[in-house]
């Protein structure tokens, strides 16, 4: 199923000029009142965006719309759950130093 592009309405990105550094990606035009514009039309807190080459070569921003589906999301709060408790487990396993600094100010 195809979904209609969305294209970022006052951002636009550029291949870096042929004698730009190694360090520059790309280069990125904002058209204030055009993007601030688009962005008012948005509810959500992020919006993520790719920028991707045409089949003519020339370079575009598109919105990347892509959401875990219910499964996924599940997983990842599984996965980071159990990471959680591994690491409260390896906390608990650390051996404490019970020697007393009679130098501490504390």
């Amino acid at each position: 199923m195809e979904t209609q592009k969305d294209f970022v309405n006052g951002l636009i990105v550029k291949k870096p000029r042929d004698n730009a550094p190694d360090f520059v990606k790309a280069s990125i035009s904002i058209k204030r009142e055009a993007l601030i514009a688009y962005l008012q039309g948005k509810n959500d807190e992020w919006l993520n965006v790719d920028v991707k080459e045409s089949k003519k070569g020339s370079w575009y921003c598109e919105v990347n719309n892509w959401r875990p589906n219910q499964t996924q999301q599940v997983r990842q709060d599984i996965n980071e759950q159990d990471k959680i408790q591994s690491d409260l487990n390896n906390f608990d396993q650390q051996p404490t130093d019970t020697k007393q600094d009679n130098n501490s100010p504390f």
